[in-house]
């Protein structure tokens, strides 16, 4: 009896001792343990600060699908964890030739992509039409490397099943790493249906090209809403502002105030300005997410809009901006943006020509 005391009385007193230098969390089993309670909101800077140390270790994810599993429960998948949310991935992107509709994904758990590359849902000739319930839950650690053009937890979303809401709704990502692609964002990267989005949070990074269409949560969309929608996302290091559809010329640039565009009543684009640490510099012409025009300056002060090709791109805001190298570096803004509304005129029907008696056009 006298060994058991003296061995608590040995515990307690170690116990008492560590108080005096560290916190204790859980009681004597949970310093044991190492073990700390977690705290109800993680701190905003833990959510989006890249951890990835070794890409090379980095698998695609479709490699660790398990097809059996996604035909079996396809097409309302119950996902709780990260191979079967990959295998709900690979059943849209590879199962069919054509893409599945009327898919549903519901999370169960937080899911961890961590040492996968993710492949977004609909990626190359295959669209998403579904719905995505987070339930309250969270994906983390997700990266994407050079996917394609759409780029994102989806990569093209083209429309949601007829009894649904909201086609994505009350998920959450963070620590999201994304890099490439021309219309991007976390969730989505290019989405052609109009529906509202809600309760969803990103934290995150992306690196992409200037002539990206890059937003929080959506890249290019056409007609989408939020509601109760948030996040804290940077974009080739600049903290991003728009939910979705963000031009990447509209960020500050170094030196966008460089140039100076102008319109004139003659319907031209008037440069000013004459920096020769500008190397390349270029007149840029886009719409609708699109670059349609690129073209050096070289000693041309002024742009004709003739250049747009109104007749093939259609009516709507066209922007204008320069472009150029400074120092070796990559291609940047380096003028303000110049919005322009062309508008084409309504062709009138051609009425037909009435027929004789032969049937014959006179």
């Amino acid at each position: 009896m006298k060994i058991k005391k003296t061995i608590v009385c040995m515990l307690l007193a170690a116990v008492l001792a560590a108080q005096t230098s560290c916190e204790i969390n859980g009681g004597i089993i949970g310093y044991i343990m190492d073990q700390n309670t977690e705290t109800e909101e993680a701190d905003d800077e833990d959510l989006y600060i890249p951890k990835i140390t070794d890409e090379s270790a980095l698998v695609p994810a479709y490699q660790d699908a398990d097809w059996w599993w996604a035909t079996m429960n396809g097409p309302d998948f119950k996902v709780s964890n990260a191979q079967e949310l990959i295998s709900a991935a690979y059943y849209v992107n590879h199962l069919f030739t054509t893409s599945p509709s009327n898919v549903s994904i519901t999370l169960t758990k937080d899911i961890d992509l961590a040492g996968y590359l993710w492949e977004p849902i609909g990626s190359g000739d295959k669209v998403f039409q579904g719905h995505i319930d987070g339930k309250g839950h969270t994906i983390k650690n997700m990266t994407i490397r050079d996917a394609g053009d759409d780029v994102g937890f989806i990569g093209k979303n083209a429309k949601v099943r007829s009894d649904a809401t909201s086609d994505v709704r009350n998920i959450t990502f963070t620590n999201v790493s994304i890099s490439g692609g021309k219309n991007v964002g976390i969730v989505c990267g290019s989405s052609s249906f109009s529906v509202k989005w809600e309760k969803i949070k990103v934290y995150g990074e992306i690196n992409v090209d200037n002539d990206a269409v890059v937003g929080m949560i959506c890249g290019e969309d056409k007609a989408l809403s939020f509601e109760k929608c948030s996040g804290k996302v940077f974009i080739n290091g600049e903290k991003l502002e728009s939910l979705s559809a963000e031009p990447y010329h509209y960020l500050a640039t170094p030196h966008e105030a460089d140039f100076k565009l102008e319109s004139t009543n003659d319907g031209r684009i008037m440069r000013t300005g004459n920096y020769t640490s500008a190397e390349g510099l270029r007149w840029v012409v886009e719409t609708q997410g699109r670059r349609i025009y690129e073209k050096e300056c070289g000693d041309d002060f002024s742009l004709s809009t003739d250049c747009f090709e109104a007749e093939k791109n259609g009516s709507g805001i066209y922007q204008v901006f320069l472009e150029a190298s400074f120092d070796g570096g990559k291609p940047e803004k380096c003028s303000n943006v110049l919005d322009i509304q062309m508008s084409l005129p309504d062709v009138p029907e051609q009425e037909e020509e009435p027929e004789n008696d032969m049937g014959e056009h006179e």
